[in-house]
């Protein structure tokens, strides 16, 4: 699971190293990291995400990652949808004849 480790972050630090303090919050929030990682597709948009620019846009992809899986609901949502849907390179996708 190569997505995994765009994850781990130091003890402390991020959606995998802190400790929640509502627990069904916590397994809703591991549930949703768990089916990102079963589903290929949002888990290579979100990995790609995840590394793309330099370190400053890297730390701000992760802090939305890590406040949308842990809020969920619709925040979750919005972000997968967001990440998913938006177009590589800002190209306009033409239908073809």
């Amino acid at each position: 699971m190569a997505i995994a480790s765009a994850f781990l972050a130091p003890a402390g630090a991020g959606f995998l190293g802190v400790s929640m303090t509502n627990d069904s919050c916590s397994l809703a929030a591991w549930g949703r990291y768990v089916s990102m990682l079963l589903d290929e597709k949002v888990n290579r948009a979100i990995k790609a995400e995840l590394e793309a620019g330099d370190q400053e846009q890297q730390d701000k992809a992760k802090r939305a990652f890590d406040g949308a899986i842990t809020e969920g609901n619709g925040s979750w949502n919005a972000y997968v949808d967001s990440i998913v849907s938006a177009t590589p390179g800002k190209v306009l996708q033409m239908p073809r004849p």
